[in-house]
């Protein structure tokens, strides 16, 4: 009678790596993309479908523009404002658009509290 040897387990052969996928390079129409969906309100994970890329992907290489793109898109819409204020000869709209200046200048940013 022999005994019955117990099988070494054998390890496990790893699968060939495949290449990865090339690194994303922002280009400037994205960037005009990405600043215009997070100015106006978009989220990340839209914003990251729409271009293409992943969520991460997306923080790594556009950061800044997530980061000033509300108080940027504020800024233009203000001056515009002011400017339509100070050309125009109706005086209704020149007041509408005064008032709508100030309150974008002066309106909290979206991720300020009070205490």
């Amino acid at each position: 009678m022999t005994k019955a040897r117990a099988k070494k387990p054998q390890p496990r052969r790893r699968a060939k790596r495949q290449a990865g996928q090339q690194p994303h390079i922002p280009t400037p129409q994205t960037l005009a993309t990405v600043r215009a969906m997070s100015g106006v309100g978009y989220s990340q994970a839209v914003i990251a479908r729409h271009i293409g890329i992943s969520e991460p992907t997306l923080r790594l290489y556009y950061r800044e523009e997530i980061d000033n793109a509300t108080e940027s898109m504020c800024a233009r819409v203000f001056v515009n404002l002011v400017k339509a204020a100070t050309t125009r000869t109706d005086m209704a709209a020149q007041q509408r658009n005064v008032c709508r200046a100030r309150s974008i200048a002066f309106a909290e940013p979206a991720g300020a509290r009070r205490s």
